[in-house]
């Protein structure tokens, strides 16, 4: 039986030790409570030793301790501090779940861990906020850069924009991405599933949706991406498109399908004013109506409609009326219609088709003539309508 002991404990950890028994960390298990990075006198008489160890340092690290014998006899044990007395190196840290501590001292942070698992940093001030983490999601005011390996999104709260800087995409599952490549100077916004590599619906919602196209760009659509079930009835009026927006170089070919041309391509027919318009001459006389249209380069028939209101008081006389197109002579497959009549107040409805016209401005005006007596045209009108093959 030994007199007393003394221990040495040069880790970071605590030493429970139990003379002449077990040790534990419950109370009733140890005698002696060892600091971390410490040396002890322990006053026995003791026949055996318990020792156990608890790591403090959260990288699991093993204990190695010193226990030596004493023949002198001590009554109070003496604990003294010898600083830290080994290299800690590991590849984890252990803390403690619980509520938020006391702040730290001024010029430091704490780490803590609540007990819904968060990892949480407590300022001097008191600030506490919540650590980041793969599991989170981002929101509230956002201001920098937030680097992943998908790529790098840079959000700024002074003009409440997010801006997509990189083209790396996601390697697996699905959603809406926004990706910029730098090289080409081009963005993108994908619907997409990577994992099942396939390509989903995207819905833009807003009161009126505006495309704006910079720098004398153009507003691209592939071929056969509209196609008639795609254009409901009545969605595109004439008032909603402007002269000149929609080019014939600008829509290629099966763009849009021919069941939604047709009829609803009709320029805005054209009326005289009220009055008479005579001529005695057996020439043609071209009335004061035509009416223009700007074909596009798939537009394969133009179709003229004139209805004339007119009068001859010379019951033997022969009144012609035709369109003419662009002012030429009938061929190159165009048709004409003519009408005699004798007597007065008839009116005329009169058709003109013009086969391939060619892709520039083409007009449809309004001749008549008489080769007996006065023809008088008390009012007309002459419409425009183009077809698509």
């Amino acid at each position: 039986m030994k007199a007393s002991l003394s221990l040495l404990n040069p880790n970071d950890g605590v030493c429970y030790v139990k003379i002449n028994g077990f040790a534990g960390n419950a109370p009733p298990n140890w005698d002696w409570k060892v600091p971390s990075q410490s040396y002890c006198q322990l006053p026995g008489p003791w026949e055996s030793l318990g020792v156990y160890y608890l790591d403090q340092s959260g990288s699991g690290r093993q204990a190695e301790i010193n226990v030596y014998e004493l023949d002198s006899s001590i009554s109070v044990p003496s604990f003294i501090a010898i600083g830290r007395a080994v290299q800690m190196a590991g590849s984890t840290m252990d803390i403690t779940q619980g509520n938020q501590p006391s702040n730290p001292p001024l010029g430091t942070s704490r780490l803590w861990i609540d007990a819904n698992n968060n990892l949480q940093i407590l300022a001097p001030d008191g600030t506490n906020v919540h650590a980041v983490d793969t599991n989170d999601a981002l929101g509230g005011i956002l201001s920098g850069s937030l680097l992943n390996p998908i790529g790098n999104v840079a959000a700024n709260a002074g003009f409440g924009s997010v801006r997509a800087m990189a083209n790396n995409n996601f390697p697996t599952g699905e959603g809406l991405e926004n990706l910029y490549d730098p090289t080409n100077h081009v963005g993108y916004i994908y619907s997409y599933d990577r994992s099942a590599s396939a390509w989903h619906d995207l819905v833009i919602s807003a009161h009126t949706i505006t495309v704006l196209t910079q720098s004398g760009g153009i507003l691209a659509l592939p071929t056969g991406c509209i196609t008639s079930a795609a254009i409901l009835d009545g969605t595109i009026t004439n008032t909603d498109i402007a002269a000149n927006t929609i080019l014939g170089g600008n829509i290629s070919d099966n763009t849009i399908s021919t069941s939604k041309i047709g009829q609803n391509v009709v320029s805005n027919a054209l009326r005289n004013t009220p009055g008479t318009y005579s001529t005695t001459s057996p020439s043609l006389v071209q009335s004061p109506l035509s009416q223009g249209y700007n074909s596009i380069s798939n537009m394969t028939l133009l179709m003229a409609i004139a209805q004339i209101n007119w009068y001859n008081p010379n019951v033997s006389s022969a009144n012609y009326f035709v369109i003419l197109w662009n002012g030429s002579s009938m061929d190159n497959g165009q048709m004409y219609w003519t009408n005699a009549q004798a007597n007065y107040g008839k009116i005329v409805t009169l058709y003109s088709f013009y086969l391939a016209p060619p892709a520039t401005a083409n007009t449809a005006a309004l001749y008549y003539a008489t080769n007996s007596g006065t023809l008088t045209v008390m009012n007309s009108s002459i419409t425009v309508v183009g077809l698509n093959r």
